[in-house]
C-alpha cells in the first residue's frame, strides 16, 4: 500500500483555533504534520495545548480511512486483473470468472461458458 504522503487540515481548525496566535498555530500545525509522518505525539504548551488533542485524534481517524480505501482499491485491482488474464481461480477467495456475453455464450477468453452461468 501506497504511503500517505500528506495531512487533511479542516477548515474548522481556523475557527476553532481563533485564539492562537499566528505563532502558535503555526508550531501546532507543524507539530500535527510531524504527527502525521512519524507518530511523534504533539507535546503542546499554553493554548495550543487544548487543540493537539483534538488534531491528532482527527488524524488518525484521517488515516484509518485513507488505509481502508487504499486497500479496497487494491483488491478491487488485484480482481480486476485477475478476472482480464483469466486467472481468477488463483485467487484466495475464489473470484468468479466474468459472466458469459448473452449472445454467444463465451466469456472473454472464448471458452463456452453458457451451461456453468445457468448452473449459478
Amino acid at each position: 500500500m501506497k504511503e500517505k504522503n500528506y495531512t487533511a487540515v479542516p477548515h474548522g481548525y481556523l475557527d476553532e483555533c481563533e485564539m492562537l496566535s499566528d505563532a502558535e498555530f503555526g508550531w501546532l500545525m507543524r507539530a500535527l504534520l510531524r504527527y502525521s509522518i512519524d507518530g511523534t505525539p504533539i507535546r503542546a504548551e499554553g493554548n495550543a495545548r487544548f487543540f493537539a488533542r483534538r488534531m491528532m485524534n482527527q488524524e488518525d481517524i484521517n488515516r484509518a480511512r485513507y488505509e481502508a480505501a487504499a486497500t479496497g482499491r487494491e483488491e478491487r485491482a488485484r480482481y480486476a486483473a485477475a478476472v482480464r488474464w483469466g486467472r481468477a481461480a488463483e485467487m484466495p477467495d475464489g473470484c468468479p470468472r466474468m459472466p458469459a456475453d448473452a449472445s454467444t455464450g463465451k466469456d472473454r477468453s472464448g471458452e463456452d461458458r453458457t451451461e456453468q452461468n445457468n448452473a449459478e
